[in-house]
């Protein structure tokens, strides 16, 4: 498989079902199919959210938003490396991800990662405890509070930790993917803030697509990301699917 053929598979279109994907792939050949992880991950975050198919009646109220948000998070990974040409990446890489590709502003990225942590790490009870050495969230935490006016700086030196849960907003509410946080309880002798997030999983996931989308671009312009990506994108790790 050449390059620009890996490129078009590993960046297919999810929306074009499995049998468009074969026909690209096998290109008159009996190969076993191999599916590109990216494909899959894009594919499963539409049927998670009712892009591809109809939920049955009675309406589903709560849409299976939080394995999306997983899946996408994954990828976020992936597509972090392929866009800086880091093999192995850090907080900072994220940072710049998460602003340059999916436009998400330092309190947005911070909040975002916090729920995929509350998901994945805290036994999916969408809490998670940010202590007051935890920079940069802490500071960007700080940085609200303060813009806001939600808390003084005095009040904040006295914050050991933010204990932070996540409100999911359905469709039709307008404003930022993530809304500064909400102070529910300050106890002084603690030192603990409870604090709350408003978060829009549609509008996050939208934002990874377009993010996808530029990563994509990116990679077809640069020959410097094109060897990079040839080099980690490595078409015998993909799933193979015999039928």
């Amino acid at each position: 498989m050449d390059l620009q053929e890996k490129l078009a598979l590993y960046f297919f279109d999810p929306t074009k079902g499995e049998e468009e994907y074969a026909k690209l792939y096998s290109a008159g050949t009996d190969l076993p199919i191999s599916y590109s992880p990216l494909y899959l991950l894009r594919r499963q975050i539409l049927l998670l959210t009712g892009k591809l198919i109809t939920f049955p009646n009675p309406p589903i109220h709560q849409m299976p938003y939080f394995s999306a948000i997983l899946l996408a998070h994954i990828a976020v990974k992936k597509m972090t490396m392929l866009s800086s040409g880091k093999d192995y990446v850090k907080y900072s890489d994220y940072i710049l991800f998460y602003r340059n590709y999916m436009g998400l502003r330092p309190l947005e990225y911070a909040a975002a990662r916090l729920l995929r942590n509350g998901i994945e790490h805290n036994n999916f009870q969408l809490y998670m405890r940010l202590k007051a050495d935890s920079a940069p969230m802490f500071r960007e935490f700080a940085k609200s509070f303060i813009k806001n006016r939600i808390m003084s700086r005095d009040q904040l030196g006295k914050v050991r930790n933010f204990n932070v849960t996540f409100a999911m907003v359905e469709k039709g509410y307008t404003g930022a993917i993530v809304s500064p946080p909400e102070l529910l309880k300050f106890d002084i002798e603690s030192g603990i803030a409870r604090v709350q997030f408003h978060i829009q999983p549609y509008l996050f996931l939208e934002a990874f697509e377009w993010g996808v989308q530029k990563v994509k671009h990116d990679v077809k312009v640069s020959p410097q990301l094109q060897k990079h990506f040839d080099r980690v994108v490595m078409e015998e790790n993909w799933m193979d699917v015999h039928q």
